[in-house]
């Protein structure tokens, strides 16, 4: 059994929803977390996960910039972000809470060496660490790269006015693509973004995602990571059920 996961994160006082994936028979597996500078990746179901993906910025912009690369190549809503921790806690910043968030998990995961960041160790399919590769993905550019629906065209039902229709457009496609999860009839508009991590994940380990932005470093006086890859799937064949 091979296990990798996909995280739709929340904030650092909510609950984030995973999805672990079994890549051998594609079934899904759902749980939750409320990630902390304690803890900042989850409790992982056994030993064999090889690699997990977060819906949430690694980090922040080159000095000077007001965007990293990735945001402006995959349209992301954190388009603007502050350029230092500081700016981050008391500037008006939209989006704050998931900034946070994603800024703290990946230091932290980098200062306490709990797992390999993508780019910063390995930039295209993980070596054969002891540890799991961790990445930034964004579950909306994945719907584009791994089903061809385009939100520019509003193709895409909003999570928000009509989430009964973004779920049941996203899950039947994943469903038709072969994945299984036995423990729901129809998951919530944060389980099947936290499964579309899990499958840019997938990808992540064989090599053949679709990744935008540039290779992360590390910003030691801000004890910060700038700049990045966001990694997403890509285009798979569909099966009609």
């Amino acid at each position: 059994m091979s296990l990798v996961g996909g995280v739709d994160c929340g904030t650092e006082r909510t609950v984030s929803t995973i999805a672990w994936l079994d890549t051998e028979t594609k079934a899904f597996q759902l749980d939750a977390y409320i990630p902390s500078v304690v803890t900042p990746l989850p409790t992982y179901p056994s030993k064999d996960v090889s690699c997990v993906g977060f819906d949430c910025p690694q980090g922040l912009p080159i000095i000077g910039q007001k965007t990293r690369l990735a945001d402006r190549q995959a349209n992301t809503p954190t388009r603007s972000l502050p350029q230092t921790r500081h700016d981050l806690l008391n500037n008006h910043v939209l989006y704050r809470g998931l900034i946070q968030l994603g800024v703290s998990v990946f230091w932290n995961v980098f200062e306490n060496e709990q797992a390999v960041i993508y780019g910063l160790n390995a930039i295209d399919a993980p070596p054969s660490y002891n540890k799991p590769l961790i990445f930034e993905t964004y579950p909306r550019f994945a719907l584009d790269t791994l089903f061809g629906l385009k939100s520019s065209i509003k193709y895409i039902p909003s999570k928000r006015k009509t989430p009964i229709e973004y779920i049941d457009l996203v899950w039947h496609r994943i469903q038709r693509l072969g994945y299984t999860c036995s423990s729901i009839i129809r998951p919530t508009v944060d389980q099947v973004d936290s499964m579309l991590c899990a499958i840019a994940a997938e990808d992540v380990v064989r090599g053949s995602c679709v990744k935008v932005g540039r290779e992360p470093f590390i910003d030691t006086e801000d004890r910060i990571i700038r700049e990045g890859f966001i990694a997403v799937p890509g285009r798979r064949q569909e099966r009609w059920i």
